[in-house]
């Protein structure tokens, strides 16, 4: 996209290890599925670490691990993201983020797969939520949601074919 990261520091959370991954030519499969839970969310809360923090990494990281999984053809990888995104719908409120628009098209995605079900609906609705609470603030995405929204659309460009 043309975005350079700027100067690397340390990294230790599951968003940005997985975001690293995709500005790499190649991330191991193995490093990346050792990082994720195998069902639920990607990653367990930590008690310690309020909700609306841990909220915006695990969809920061839903995001970037359905990133990764268009961008390589991971189609475990995609469905990995797609479960734990129903998981999202059963156990977490879409404004419990910080007002940023992450894992918008995973939740698209879901509703795409089946658009006509209580799943699907629920779905659309709540990336319809997280698009909403982006723009509360100024009436439009702050800049780091532009650039969230615009990964989301590249990425749903690249997974229907019409980029």
């Amino acid at each position: 996209m043309g975005v350079e990261p700027g100067e690397q520091r340390a990294r230790n959370g599951i968003d940005e290890t997985l975001w690293l991954a995709v500005g790499a030519d190649s991330p191991a499969p193995s490093a990346i599925e050792s990082i994720i839970d195998p069902t639920g969310p990607l990653h367990r809360q930590d008690e310690s670490v309020a909700i609306e923090l841990w909220t915006e990494r695990e969809l920061g990281a839903i995001q970037a691990l359905w990133r990764l999984a268009v961008i390589h053809g991971r189609q475990l990888w995609r469905w990995r993201t797609l479960d734990a995104a129903r998981w999202h719908l059963e156990h977490t409120q879409p404004d419990n983020a910080t007002n940023h628009p992450w894992a918008i098209p995973v939740f698209l995605d879901l509703w795409n797969t089946d658009p006509a079900s209580e799943t699907g609906i629920d779905a659309r609705l709540y990336a319809e939520t997280l698009l909403h609470n982006c723009q509360t603030q100024a009436a439009r995405p702050d800049p780091l949601s532009a650039l969230i929204l615009l990964d989301a659309a590249d990425g749903l460009a690249k997974l229907l074919g019409s980029d």
